[in-house]
């Protein structure tokens, strides 16, 4: 029937015609009524797009995967806020490259109440102990043990108190001077080293960290406060170079008159002032930068959250330069410190930085010599010279050149030969050698 009814021309006809009758010719053949045959075409072309159904559904599931990978790749995108947050980030230059400066150099830290300021503090000395294990640290803090309302009392990590956590202030000034003689002792083992062609000395880091330099500052007199200052001065411009030796000071107000510490030093170190504290005027008029430049970093970081995805929007004062910058996302691991042996004596440490392979092997061979001239071995006039010390430091009464002195002449008993007697060649000690080169306490 559709045939024909399609047909436009006469063999479309008798073709139609034909396939009728061939349909009609098979429906009588199987007794089919016409509903049978309505209803058996039907069922033929559901089982028809059936099979091609099935034919595609290869294809058909390959761009359902294709769609779902899609929405899988976007599901992995950063969230909005998360977008939003690094891209105010890069536009307010909250960049956390001068943090690698601020853990090597010297520093001041400046924060007010629940700035962070112990937090930092207490994590630069975690940080030093950490790189440096074998390195020494000396912490002042007259408010040992104090701590906010609410937050745990501050006790450096349960660093042993008056070895390493000094608490009075005789005890913090007395580790400030030493810090100093330190460095001038190691420059001077250093410049002998170059003089002499020796290799250069290797020493141990050393980090001296004091929270509430104010308090402490207020009790000092006004002699004792210029010596504390060309102390710090020393440590600043020479501690780098002699083993990085550097200090580190915490304080909550770096107005002028408060702190003691000249704008000559506070350029040369690393200064941070921390979120509130970097809001107060009063806290940059000691570093002597423009007051345009201050009021335009205040505006800035006073727009800023305190905290945006881990980082603390800070103020830093460094090379001359003032900028806004930012603390990254730090962690203080919960830790426990293990001394190893007896406390160091700070005399035999000093003796042992000074006693290279290189200067035991220079007084043994002067040793040898003076022996192979029929003389006494020991002279430690000589050797302490050989050292780079300075002969107003030879003393009984200091503790140095006594160990050094007993250092010679340990080394000469070693060289000794096993049968020999002491007395023929002099003796080893030399307890009456020399005694007018030895200065006396007077």
């Amino acid at each position: 029937m559709a045939l024909c009814i399609q047909a436009s021309s006469a063999w479309g006809w008798i073709g139609g015609i034909g396939a009728w009758c061939a349909g009609e010719a098979l429906r009588k053949s199987k007794s089919l009524t016409y509903d049978q045959v309505v209803k058996g075409s039907f069922d033929w072309g559901q089982d028809a797009i059936g099979e091609m159904g099935a034919i595609a559904s290869p294809a058909t599931r390959y761009v359902e995967t294709q769609k779902n990978q899609i929405v899988i790749s976007a599901l992995k995108q950063l969230p909005m806020g998360d977008r939003l947050a690094e891209s105010f980030i890069a536009a307010q230059g909250l960049t956390t490259d001068w943090f690698q400066g601020f853990e090597k150099r010297s520093a001041v830290i400046c924060g007010e109440s629940r700035d962070g300021k112990s937090f930092l503090l207490n994590w630069r000395v975690q940080r030093f102990l950490e790189t440096h294990p074998d390195g020494e640290v000396l912490i002042g803090d007259i408010d040992y043990g104090s701590s906010h309302e609410g937050t745990e009392p501050n006790t450096w990590g349960g660093l042993p108190v008056g070895n390493v956590v000094l608490i009075e202030p005789a005890e913090i000034t007395n580790a400030i001077f030493y810090v100093s003689d330190t460095v001038d002792q190691r420059a001077k083992s250093t410049a002998q080293a170059v003089k002499t062609g020796a290799p250069r000395p290797k020493y141990k880091p050393i980090l001296l960290a004091i929270d509430e330099w104010c308090s402490y500052w207020d009790t000092l007199d006004e002699d004792q406060q210029e010596h504390i200052i060309k102390a710090l001065r020393n440590i600043c411009d020479r501690g780098i170079k002699q083993g990085e030796v550097v200090f580190v000071l915490g304080l909550h107000d770096l107005s002028v008159g408060m702190t003691g510490l000249p704008r000559a030093l506070l350029r040369k170190m690393e200064v941070v002032l921390l979120f509130r504290a970097s809001q107060s005027p009063r806290n940059y008029d000691n570093i002597d930068p423009q007051p345009r430049q201050v009021q335009e970093v205040i505006n800035r970081i006073g727009a800023l959250p305190k905290t945006i995805r881990g980082l603390r929007p800070c103020v830093t004062y460094s090379d001359k330069q003032l900028t806004v910058k930012a603390i990254p996302q730090l962690e203080l691991n919960p830790v426990e410190y293990v001394a190893t042996g007896e406390p160091i004596d700070p005399d035999e440490q000093w003796v042992d930085e000074i006693w290279t392979p290189e200067l035991e092997g220079k007084i043994a061979l002067r040793m040898a010599e003076r022996v192979s001239q029929g003389q006494r071995p020991v002279v430690p006039t000589e050797f302490w010279a050989m050292a780079g010390q300075q002969q107003r430091d030879q003393r009984t009464t200091n503790p140095r050149y006594m160990i050094f002195r007993r250092r010679c002449e340990a080394l000469a008993t070693k060289l000794q030969p096993e049968k020999s007697d002491p007395q023929d060649q002099g003796g080893t000690q030399c307890s009456d050698l020399d005694p007018s080169l030895e200065v006396s306490e007077a």
